[in-house]
């Protein structure tokens, strides 16, 4: 079996930034001190059952002390939507006992928060959220994700994952890989730490303006151009009065609005900044930030970090946005606001408040006509209930209605 383009393309943006080295790092430090449940934690995994449980069953104690969680990030399936994220609506099976098995469920949306959830289930129980219908047993596939059984990782002759290609390829080293595929793959080199390399910081970029090139680098929270002062205030004044702008300026609105082209360098650090947070990586986010990337960056849909806010850490990274300027009512190219996306893409209510506390708006439509009282309803948001009542009390009349769509909810 052969990796396509594509799926060459998708595997390697998930080993860039699906698993970074602070995580992997983390994990194992609170994993090799015997606290597993740290190394959940770190790895943005979310124990659903008691803890307890385990100390009535030794088996299932032993393997959750020997649960590596970032290593099976690592090797769960990907989406094919380019970006690298976790395969959406899996039920993986890691061990049996008894009448129970060992589960971790990947998210249901591919833009959603790329948090998995570990639990203990009845075996081959059918109940819980219909959408979730693709079963994996990998009750004999231990290596993705037990530490004691990690050396016995396939090589890529007997069945294709996708890290020997990938090297095969030239696309990853020894040294980009998660330690224990390291260990497996190379049992000749000398131990040592691996992972994802830190995030590429910021380099200038050519740009052809006025028949010259010029440098423009997004620096010092900002996107640097080789124009005076004088020289932007009247190219603004000028695109302020619908003039058409060229050069560095045309760059700098592209940059800003996520509308028009940027040069290929300059688009594929924006498209780094934003895989970051798409892949819930706060610290990678802060990292260029603080590195002088200009935060009122958008991607090509137009979405600010203030629309990620529901992928990262929002308590570090909303006042930072804030007072860089963005605008907490600022529009995607669906006429979406970070509160539509924090609704509609499971953001937590503690950011939902935390939006609304920086005077997002709850009158507000996307281009289809769906007010945030419609996608509460839409995603079944019974933890925003109060919210979609507060919208249809204040606001009645907005949006496509309740009746206007079939969501089998069971109300209040």
């Amino acid at each position: 079996m052969t990796f396509d383009r594509d799926e060459l393309s998708r595997w390697r943006r998930a080993r860039r930034y699906a698993v970074p080295r602070w995580m992997i790092e983390q994990a194992t430090e609170r994993r090799l001190a015997g606290d597993w449940q740290g190394a959940c934690a770190a790895a943005a995994v979310d124990v659903a059952f008691d803890p307890a449980l385990a100390e009535k069953d030794p088996a299932l104690a032993d393997d959750l002390r020997h649960l590596v969680p970032e290593l099976l990030r690592w090797h769960l399936p990907r989406s094919g939507n380019g970006g690298g994220t976790l395969g959406t609506h899996h039920h993986v099976t890691l061990a049996r006992h008894g009448d129970t098995e060992l589960q971790a469920s990947t998210p249901q949306l591919t833009e959603g928060p790329q948090r998995l959830t570990l639990d203990l289930v009845p075996v081959d129980d059918e109940a819980g959220d219909p959408y979730m219908i693709t079963k994996v047993d990998w009750t004999s596939a231990r290596h993705f994700w037990d530490a004691r059984h990690t050396a016995a990782l396939p090589d890529g002759t007997d069945e294709p994952l996708p890290d020997r290609v990938l090297l095969d390829a030239g696309l990853l080293t020894p040294d980009d890989l998660h330690p224990l595929v390291r260990a497996a793959l190379f049992p000749g080199l000398p131990p040592g730490a691996s992972g994802p390399p830190e995030p590429a910081l910021p380099e200038p970029v050519r740009v052809r303006c006025g028949g010259v090139w010029h440098q423009v680098v997004s620096g010092g929270g900002a996107l640097r151009l080789e124009h005076s002062a004088d020289e932007q205030r009247r190219e603004r004044a000028m695109r302020a009065l619908g003039g058409a702008v060229s050069g560095c300026f045309a760059v700098e609105q592209a940059w800003t609005s996520g509308e028009g082209r940027l040069p290929r360098k300059l688009r594929a650090q924006r498209w780094a900044l934003f895989l970051h947070a798409q892949h819930g990586d706060t610290p990678a986010v802060l990292r260029l930030l603080d590195a002088g990337v200009d935060p009122r960056v958008r991607d090509g849909r137009q979405r600010s970090l203030l629309h990620m806010l529901h992928l990262v850490d929002p308590t570090v990274l909303l006042p930072r946005l804030l007072e860089a300027g963005l605008d907490v009512n600022g529009l995607d190219y669906q006429e979406r606001t970070p509160l539509h996306h924090a609704v509609a893409s499971d953001g937590s209510p503690v950011l939902i408040g935390e939006l609304r506390a920086a005077g997002a708006r709850i009158d507000v439509t996307d281009w289809e006509g769906w007010s945030l009282a419609d996608l509460i309803r839409r995603r079944r948001r019974r933890d925003l209930y109060a919210l979609r009542d507060e919208i249809e009390r204040d606001h009645p009349g907005i949006g496509i209605g309740y009746e206007s769509y079939d969501d089998d909810d069971d109300d209040d």
